[in-house]
């Protein structure tokens, strides 16, 4: 504690210059160890950001049985950012796409049910041009485990396996 007062004591009669030095150093400092922490923290976030989007991803088998869901991901261009539509037809050994779903859902969309990111949830009710790209009604909001940035544009679309984009339907 004698030292704390002896340097508070030098620095109170070293003047107004070093007193003003002293504050743009303790300043300056701060500043240094804010920008080291936010450097140190990037890379999780990244880490972070690219394991919600890879998780996500459809596992999918080289063998693949006539009841075997269906999965087919579009991104279109939606002002600047990409909205992406994953087209979704469940096959026969899971109707209900329980053990398939991805984050975020608690099962596959069925035909003509939608699962959409909120972002798209907002679009939807404000801008009516965005329902000519996602076919069928709402059945719930993407929680944030799905998502891999909150504002993301990301859709689930359920849809028959002969209604499917890979047949050839919008």
């Amino acid at each position: 504690m004698r030292d704390f007062l002896l340097g508070l004591r030098l620095l109170l009669g070293a003047g107004r210059s070093n007193r003003i030095r002293f504050l743009l150093m303790a300043a300056g400092s701060s500043v240094g160890v804010c920008c080291l922490a936010l450097v140190l923290t990037i890379p999780s976030i990244l880490d972070a950001h690219d394991g919600r989007a890879a998780a996500r991803e459809p596992r999918t088998t080289s063998a693949r049985s006539a009841q075997a869901t269906l999965i087919v991901q579009r991104s279109d261009p939606y002002g600047s950012r990409p909205f992406t539509r994953v087209f979704v037809a469940p096959g026969q050994g899971d109707p209900r796409g329980r053990d398939a779903a991805p984050p975020g859902i608690d099962r596959l969309p069925g035909p003509g049910e939608l699962f959409v990111s909120p972002r798209v949830h907002d679009l939807l009710r404000d801008e009516p041009d965005v329902k000519a790209l996602l076919p069928g009604n709402e059945a719930g909001v993407i929680r944030p485990a799905g998502l891999a940035h909150p504002d993301e544009l990301l859709a689930y679309v359920g849809t028959t396996p002969d209604a499917s984009p890979a047949k050839g339907a919008p």
